[in-house]
């Protein structure tokens, strides 16, 4: 779980990183156009949270992760894929804008829903601690899913960065002087890092067991465990 979470951190933290050459070099957008594609992300949290809540109700949270990963690294990739393959809107066309800042909302949201249901995931292996060691240990496992955050936000910076010392962007160039395959270099690493760490993360949640029958008698559990420590604390 934690592995998962933290395949999602690095991916988000690379894609952040690498947004603003992409933005300049590949789609060459203006300063409007860039943002409106940045405030994306905080178009979609609401959005992305009610998602969540609606896929995991329809199934376990470890399927609507699985699910919300793939929305997410998926997303990210198609305005590359179809920069590839030449199928893409035109450079500084609106459609171009639209494409970009639809597919970033849909990555966004599933980033959002994987990440806010990793969280209530762990606060069930939390309550599954509880009930083998009969002692409470949220502190410490959240203390190591903060410390694996932060961990994996400065690996995803790093990442960025060694695909942008290999693709040897020019400093402080215009648009105009990167010529059409360093920028094609730059759409495929980012779609290399899309996949590639969408995938761990995606392998890394298949590993979470507790499904809803599980955690219903993990809670049964709890509440018939409640009463005993009540009675042991008044005495």
């Amino acid at each position: 779980l934690t592995l998962g979470f933290s395949m999602l951190v690095m991916l988000y933290s690379s894609i952040s990183q690498l947004s603003l050459f992409v933005g300049v070099y590949v789609w060459r957008f203006d300063q409007m156009e860039k943002l409106i594609t940045s405030l994306v992300p905080f178009v979609v949290i609401i959005p992305a949270a009610i998602l969540a809540d609606r896929v995991s109700r329809r199934a376990d949270k470890r399927e609507a992760a699985l699910w919300l990963t793939w929305l997410f690294g998926l997303s990210f990739s198609l305005p590359f894929l179809l920069y590839l393959i030449g199928n893409i809107p035109p450079i500084g066309s609106t459609g171009l804008l639209v494409l970009v800042a639809v597919c970033s909302g849909l990555g966004y949201a599933g980033m959002v829903g994987a990440l806010m249901l990793s969280y209530s995931m762990m606060a069930d292996v939390s309550d599954l601690m509880t009930v083998k060691t009969g002692r409470k240990r949220e502190g410490l496992l959240f203390a190591a899913f903060t410390f694996a955050n932060k961990l994996a936000f400065a690996g995803g910076l790093v990442l960025a960065t060694i695909g942008l010392t290999l693709i040897d962007l020019p400093d402080a160039a215009l648009p105009s002087e990167v010529d059409n395959g360093t920028t094609r270099l730059l759409a495929i690493y980012s779609i290399i890092l899309n996949f590639g760490l969408a995938a761990f993360a995606w392998a890394a949640y298949r590993g979470y067991t507790l499904n809803r029958d599980r955690q219903a008698a993990l809670q049964e559990q709890l509440r018939e465990a409640r009463p005993v420590e009540s009675g042991v604390a008044e005495l």
